[in-house]
């Protein structure tokens, strides 16, 4: 699944079977580079929305994190302060993987001026998404954590993708509305998209289960 980097693939494998088995739905979706990552020092980003998920995330970084293993989460950018948008595309940009939890939250949106210094920064990831289906008006209404997958996607990296089954166990803070469910299916639906080769804008009717 990542290859040879420390057992770090076996992990993960392991980490889904035993906080999930079957209730995370598999296989994992791959997309962007492919291969394994022979470096010897391997940099990964957990992306979930922690009001959701945060307690398995963090699980998962504890049993990923090794010593020539880094693991990092959103918070961890945020707590510096700054344009968290910013450091986390630079954060990406050296990661060998993104593990991306989809549930029914979406997080929070970064402001607009920060999406537009980014693609102002980062012509080329502009013009990558836009081949992938998203324009600026889609990469303006996406979250923190949407974010990090579709960083993963313009800069090339692996994107693991983990859908948990309804009976997965939330985190306390746990809240799904409408437009949050509506707004993760379209997310889902997108990737999807990018995984099978097919348009990004995806009818809802011809989505199937991960």
């Amino acid at each position: 699944m990542i290859g040879p980097s420390g057992g770090v693939g076996t992990a993960l494998a392991a980490f889904t079977r035993s906080v999930g088995g079957a209730k995370y739905r598999c296989p994992l979706l791959r997309v962007g580079a492919s291969g394994s990552m022979p470096n010897p020092s391997v940099k990964l980003l957990l992306s979930c929305v922690s009001g959701e998920f945060g307690e398995h995330r963090d699980a998962l970084r504890r049993a990923l994190t090794r010593p020539n293993v880094e693991v990092k989460i959103q918070e961890d950018f945020k707590a510096l302060g700054g344009d968290t948008l910013n450091m986390l595309e630079e954060y990406v940009e050296q990661c060998e993987a993104v593990v991306h939890f989809v549930g029914d939250m979406a997080g929070s949106t970064p402001a607009a001026s920060s999406v537009d210094d980014l693609l102002r920064r980062r012509p080329e990831l502009e013009a990558r998404l836009a081949e992938k289906g998203l324009g600026r008006d889609a990469l303006k209404s996406l979250t923190y954590t949407q974010w990090e997958a579709w960083l993963a996607i313009g800069l090339d990296k692996n994107l693991l993708i983990v859908q948990p089954a309804e009976s997965v166990a939330r985190g306390p803070d746990y809240s799904r509305s409408d437009a949050s469910r509506a707004a993760q299916a379209q997310h889902l639906d997108r990737l999807r998209a990018i995984a099978t080769g097919e348009a990004s804008n995806l009818d809802r009717s011809k989505r199937a289960d991960l």
